[in-house]
């Protein structure tokens, strides 16, 4: 019976709604008629064009009088359909109602705010009062007396879940997977061949893709970083490597990495004599600079002591070197199938260290420990196949170091130190030097460095070319858009004379691209020294990156 009569009811509200509409038509055609009547003066083709546009919006106002008989229809029929669901109903309702509400503004533009507002008020009533009829006789069988929320609250409400929504996705971590990378064809020319005979010419291209995220409000990082290289000549600088694949997660005062990084100690420019953690990438680069990737577990603490850092490494990687048919090697080659181990458990042996690092002022000062398998091999020579080789022997040590740089002005201060034990005798190594910039030279862009930098080694000669070296050079920063930069200088050897020249210099390329250029001249190379190897390896490096 209740039933009933709330349907009953609903068809009088359409009724009521209609006969407005109807009230509203007769309303427009008294205008038209006064409009003819005032138009009397007017030129004939005037009054015809005013009664077309009149009967226009007669006609239209007509069939928007038809669609709301239609909607109200549409309502009355989801309310006798038991297997519609309250949500289902609400969301088509909602839709249908603002789709009414928006066309009765467009049709009702020349009436007054006030009206406009009467009108959204007594619309959104009915909605409620219908909305919460309906829940509530679902829920009690009986109507319910209290309001509903208003349509602009649900409405609210909902904007503001798809908001969260869309927050939450964009710092999940696929919301903020990010790809990019690099591209980079290679050319290298040796004006002399090798000493056993290798080309002069040399092409190659590397692909170094990256994977990135960042979620949880920047406190989880994951990054992945693949190497790979096609070199034309040597089969063995041909070569692939996981350099990162890593997952960070930091805190306020700690963070934790966990899987293949890569980590640098160190503030000297010529020679990296701390950075022990990761293994040298020997196929690279004449300086050494590029590194494997290393599997580990960081931790590192925050606080006014400065930053701890602890790591475990489970697994130690072997140094490439070049083949038979690469440039920059040994002569007599390296024998990589053959490689001597001091611990039985090989590359599973854990190695593990300890870096403090804080800031004093002007001082920068880090503390480092490290022991574990040394990732400069130890050679030894062997006889195999009527070929004379070198075997890399690594071998357990414990090293002690110490980096210190000092920023006094234009002025840097730098100095690296290690004490090592366990590679044959116990031996320590220093590099000691300055950076002095003069920032915006003639009145220009530019900026000038002068650095120079001492090696001291106290191990034999033929184990190190930094036993009693000096180097000196030059940066150039042009700080122009293309981001040009210079650095040049030569490592002399003061016991025997030895002199190499070295100078990198890279440009941007629009947005897109990088031009990378090298040079390596090899001087009065003394024999003894461990440069005598790659005395006629003179190079000229050219390479243009593209980012992606």
């Amino acid at each position: 019976m209740l039933r009933n009569l709330f349907l009953a009811s609903l068809l009088v509200s359409g009724a009521i709604g209609s006969s407005a509409l109807a009230s509203e038509q007769v309303d427009l055609l008294l205008k038209t008629k006064s409009i003819a009547e005032n138009s009397e003066n007017e030129t004939v083709e005037d009054t015809n064009v005013k009664e077309q546009a009149v009967k226009e919006k007669v006609s239209d106002i007509t069939q928007d009088s038809n669609v709301k008989i239609e909607k109200d229809t549409t309502k009355l029929k989801k309310v006798k359909d038991p297997k519609a669901s309250t949500e289902d109903k609400w969301a088509e309702d909602w839709e249908s109602d603002d789709e009414w509400d928006d066309d009765d503004n467009q049709e009702e533009g020349e009436d007054s705010e006030e009206d406009l507002d009467a009108e959204d008020t007594e619309d959104d009533d009915w909605e409620e009062d219908w909305e919460s009829d309906i829940d509530s006789w679902e829920d009690t069988g009986q109507p319910s007396d209290e309001k509903s929320e208003s349509s602009e609250d649900k409405k609210e409400d909902s904007l503001s879940a798809q908001t969260s929504d869309k927050e939450s996705n964009d710092s999940s971590f696929w919301g903020n997977l990010d790809f990019s990378g690099e591209f980079a064809p290679q050319y290298r020319v040796f004006p002399l061949r090798g000493l056993e005979g290798q080309h002069r010419l040399d092409w190659s291209f590397r692909v170094e893709p990256e994977l990135s995220s960042k979620w949880n409000d920047n406190a989880d990082k994951f990054n992945a970083i693949v190497f790979f290289r096609k070199d034309q000549r040597d089969n063995e600088r041909t070569h692939w490597d996981i350099r990162e694949l890593y997952w960070q997660h930091a805190e306020k005062h700690w963070e934790m990495t966990l899987g293949i990084n890569k980590v640098f100690w160190g503030v000297a420019e010529t020679r990296h004599l701390v950075d022990i953690i990761n293994q040298t990438d020997g196929v690279e680069n004449l300086d050494g600079e590029a590194k494997l990737g290393q599997p580990m577990f960081r931790l590192s603490f925050v606080g006014d002591f400065g930053i701890l850092d602890g790591y475990l490494l489970p697994y130690f990687r072997e140094r490439d070197f070049p083949g038979k048919d690469g440039r920059l090697r040994s002569t007599p080659r390296t024998d990589q199938n053959n490689v001597l181990f001091e611990s039985h458990n090989k590359h599973h042996h854990i190695d593990w260290a300890v870096r403090w690092f804080k800031n004093l002022g002007a001082f920068d000062i880090g503390l480092n420990f490290f022991r574990g398998t040394s990732r400069d091999p130890y050679f030894i020579f062997n006889f195999q196949n009527g070929e004379i080789l070198l075997l890399p022997t690594y071998q357990i040590i414990e090293e002690y170091s110490t980096d210190v740089q000092a920023t006094l002005g234009n002025w840097l201060w730098k100095f690296e130190g290690i004490l090592r034990r366990g590679q044959a005798k116990t031996f320590n190594a220093q590099v000691f030097g300055f950076e002095y910039t003069s920032v915006g030279v003639f009145g220009s862009k530019i900026d000038l460095g002068w650095l120079a930098e001492y090696h001291h080694d106290t191990r034999e000669q033929n184990l190190t070319p930094y036993n009693h070296d000096i180097a000196v050079g030059v940066r150039v920063a042009m700080n122009d858009t293309a981001d040009s930069e210079l650095l040049a200088f030569v490592l002399y050897d003061v016991k025997w004379n030895s002199q190499m020249y070295r100078i990198e210099a890279s440009r941007r390329l629009g947005d897109s691209f990088r031009f990378n250029l090298e040079g390596t001249i090899l001087a009065n190379v003394n024999r003894v020294d461990p440069l005598s190897f790659i005395r006629r390896d003179h190079l000229v490096q050219a390479e243009v990156v593209y980012y992606f």
